[in-house]
């Protein structure tokens, strides 16, 4: 009967270099690489199937932050709590059981659904959500959407002499 020969793998087994000596048995050369880096591509393929191809690469841009707007927003059921701060600020007026609120003079760009309504509410904002606008109309009062300001910086040309 003959002896099946050791594989290579298992005569290694034991030896601390595997007889790639002492240099070439350190850092990641000793197995194509850390991570996904592979000049065949093959650990990237298996990357491709599991999670895709936009796995890989950057994908868009964030804006400069001086450039990005930011919008203010106010819910409806945060009006009842903050009326009597705008009061003293001069951004709401009572007429009768209606409060006239003036939230873009208060400097509020949007008006917000979440929450509830226990006033009769007047309201004037540069926008709303469909919400918000059922809900204070529900309760007897209206909104008027108003248009939002520009800066006065867009409007104008600017000439180069």
């Amino acid at each position: 009967m003959t002896i099946m020969a050791k594989k290579k793998k298992q005569k290694k087994r034991g030896s601390r270099e595997h007889g790639r000596g002492k240099k070439a048995g350190r850092g990641a050369g000793l197995r194509g690489g850390r991570g996904n880096a592979n000049p065949n591509g093959s650990r990237k393929l298996t990357t491709f199937e599991e999670k895709g191809t936009d796995y890989f690469g950057g994908h868009g841009f964030n804006r400069p932050p001086e450039v990005v707007e930011e919008t203010v927003t106010m819910n409806v059921g945060d009006l009842l709590d903050e009326v009597d701060d705008l009061a003293e600020e001069g951004f709401v007026d009572e007429e009768g059981d209606t409060m006239v609120v003036d939230l873009e003079a208060a400097g509020i760009d949007k008006l917000l659904g979440a929450g509830r309504v226990h006033k009769t509410y007047e309201v004037r904002v540069p926008q709303t959500t469909d919400k918000a606008h059922d809900k204070i109309e529900a309760n007897g009062g209206s909104i008027e959407v108003t248009e939002p300001d520009e800066d006065a910086s867009d409007g104008e040309e600017s000439s180069n002499d």
